[in-house]
């Protein structure tokens, strides 16, 4: 069993990791400071699909790597195992 130790009175709980969520959780990270809150996103993949770029996907004018943000990467400051299914 695994004892999770805090280190921030708040938690920030954000369902979905489309794009509200993902730029919610992004926003939060840059107002907020060190410490004062943890944030966690609740989200079965580690990405979001940016869906406007989907059209230009299936035509084969843009890499579907293009269309997929890591969430993990661009969401640094969020606490460890930020998604949970």
């Amino acid at each position: 069993m695994r004892t999770l130790v805090r280190s921030c009175d708040a938690e920030i709980l954000i369902v979905g990791g489309g794009y509200a969520g993902f730029y919610t959780a992004g926003r939060l990270e840059r107002l907020l400071r060190p410490g004062e809150a943890e944030v966690v996103v609740v989200n079965p993949r580690p990405y979001m699909t940016y869906q406007p770029f989907l059209p230009e996907v299936a035509a084969g004018s843009v890499e579907a790597r293009h269309a997929a943000v890591s969430q993990r990467r661009h969401l640094c400051r969020t606490g460890p195992g930020w998604t949970r299914t």
